[in-house]
């Protein structure tokens, strides 16, 4: 018969992590939450293609790769919220969006750089 470790040290080294992790923590107030300044951004309300029902075009300036995934971000109850969306082909200013998105939502437009996933959007007119 092959040799069987014991694995009586599991839950004792389990308690060890967490009484070590809780430790480092006694007496420390919880992080803040990080407060993403306000962003002053132009936007665009998309509106159904009269050429398909079905497709969806949006400005080539809302598009965004981010941490390589491609997408747009969407304006929610003031809030950016990165939408990821599947691009096909771009059609003069404009790219037919494949997947993600449905046609009614408003878009973040400008300088996507300093835009993140629930940065706070003030509407430039």
């Amino acid at each position: 018969m092959g040799y069987r470790p014991s694995r009586s040290w599991l839950p004792t080294a389990a308690a060890l992590l967490l009484s070590l992790a809780l430790g480092a923590c006694a007496g420390k107030p919880p992080t803040p939450a990080l407060v993403l300044p306000t962003l002053v951004r132009p936007v665009v309300k998309l509106q159904p293609s009269p050429s398909a029902a079905t497709e969806v075009l949006i400005p080539a300036g809302a598009f965004i790769v981010r941490g390589g995934l491609p997408g747009v971000f969407v304006l929610r109850n003031g809030l950016a919220r990165f939408r990821m969306v599947r691009i096909g082909k771009p059609r003069g200013d404009r790219l037919q969006v494949l997947s993600g998105l449905s046609g009614n939502e408003t878009l973040v437009l400008g300088n996507l750089a300093g835009v993140h996933d629930g940065s706070p959007i003030t509407v430039r007119q």
